[in-house]
């Protein structure tokens, strides 16, 4: 799939998506979400308006994401929750950082809770 495509074909459930919001590299968005603000990589979002919940398990496990960097990832998230900045980092985090660090024109969305 093409890196600038939402989907791929049939199966897929609309969401709202207002202009200018970058959406990260395996988010996932729930059906009949309002996305209004940015979605951080490797998370998963719901709600009117979105909000991230939790990681994309899921998407990270298909991707053979092993669990040290599945842990240092959620480690930074809750940081990211925390209202803390990210250093820059390596892997996985480091994707995560550099989306985290680009000034964005809409925020980033809410967190719901701790990322479990």
């Amino acid at each position: 799939m093409d890196t600038d495509e939402c989907c791929d074909g049939g199966g897929c459930w609309l969401c709202g998506v207002h202009q200018h919001v970058r959406i990260g590299q395996r988010a996932m968005v729930a059906a009949m979400a309002k996305v209004s603000r940015d979605v951080l990589p490797f998370c998963a979002v719901d709600g009117n308006p979105a909000t991230h919940r939790a990681l994309n398990i899921v998407g990270l496990r298909r991707a053979g994401i092993p669990a040290t960097e599945y842990r240092a990832l959620r480690q930074a998230l809750n940081r990211l929750r925390s209202g803390e900045r990210l250093e820059r980092a390596d892997g996985i985090v480091g994707e995560l950082s550099s989306f985290a660090a680009v000034r964005s024109r809409r925020g980033i969305s809410a967190f719901a809770r701790e990322v479990p």
